[in-house]
C-alpha cells in the first residue's frame, strides 16, 4: 500500500500541475494570443484550442469525436494499467530497480486528466508552441517523458533477460531455444492478471526448471 501511495500522489500532483497550466493559460488566453510569452527562439507561450480532439485525429483526419476520444482514453488507461504491471513483475523477477515504475505514472496521469478536463470543455487547450512542431500541452510533455523512460528500462532489462535466456538455454537446439522464448514470453505477459502475492512462488519454480 506504501508503494501504490507514492504513485497515486505523483499521479495526483501531475495531473494538478497540468490543471494549474491549463487555468492559466485559459484566464490569459485573450492576452497571450495577441502577445504571446517567447521563452527562447524556439519555444513560446501561445494558447490554441484543439478542435481536431487529438494530435492522431488530427493527423489522420478524423476529426473532433467525443464518445471516441473518451473510448481511446479508456483503453490507454487499461493498456498503461497492463504495462504497470507487467513492469513491476519483470523487476521482481531479474532484480530490477522498482523506481523505473515511476515513468509509467507520466503515462497514467494522461487518459485520467484528459477524461476529467472533457467535462469542463470538450476541446484541449494546447499553450506550449514549439516552433516547426506544433503547440502542446503538460500532458503531452508527460507522454513524452513517459516513452523516454520506458526506452531508457528497456536497455537493462533487455541485458537481464538474455543473460537469463543464454544461461537457462545453454545446449539447447534452435527449436529447443524458440520454444522457450515462446513460452517464457508467454509467462512475463501473464503475468500482470496474477496477484503479487504469487509472484514469488511462480519465479521459484522458473529458477528451478
Amino acid at each position: 500500500m506504501k508503494k501504490i501511495g507514492k504513485h497515486v500522489i505523483l499521479c495526483t500532483a501531475l495531473i494538478l500541475i497540468a490543471a494549474i497550466l491549463e487555468c492559466a493559460a485559459f484566464l490569459h488566453y485573450d492576452s497571450l494570443r495577441e502577445n504571446s510569452l517567447i521563452l527562447n527562439r524556439y519555444m513560446e507561450i501561445r494558447p490554441v484550442y484543439n478542435t481536431d480532439g487529438s494530435w492522431l485525429h488530427g493527423r489522420w483526419g478524423i476529426g473532433y469525436n467525443g464518445l471516441l476520444l473518451y473510448l481511446e482514453n479508456i483503453a490507454g488507461l487499461f493498456v498503461v494499467g497492463y504495462l504497470f504491471r507487467m513492469v513491476a513483475a519483470y523487476n521482481a523477477f531479474f532484480g530490477l530497480s522498482a523506481g523505473w515504475l515511476y515513468f509509467l505514472d507520466f503515462e497514467i496521469m494522461v487518459p485520467v486528466y484528459r477524461m476529467a478536463s472533457r467535462l469542463f470543455h470538450p476541446y484541449t487547450l494546447d499553450y506550449l508552441r514549439i516552433r516547426g512542431h506544433g503547440t502542446f500541452d503538460f500532458p503531452d510533455f508527460c507522454i513524452g517523458v513517459g516513452i523516454a523512460g520506458i526506452l531508457l528500462w528497456l536497455i537493462p532489462s533487455l541485458i537481464k533477460y538474455y543473460r537469463y535466456k543464454r544461461k537457462k538455454t545453454a545446449g539447447m537446439s534452435f527449436v529447443q531455444k524458440l520454444k522457450w522464448e515462446f513460452r517464457m514470453s508467454g509467462r512475463l505477459m501473464y503475468l500482470p492478471f496474477v496477484k503479487e502475492g504469487g509472484w514469488e512462488e511462480r519465479f521459484e519454480k522458473w529458477r528451478a526448471e
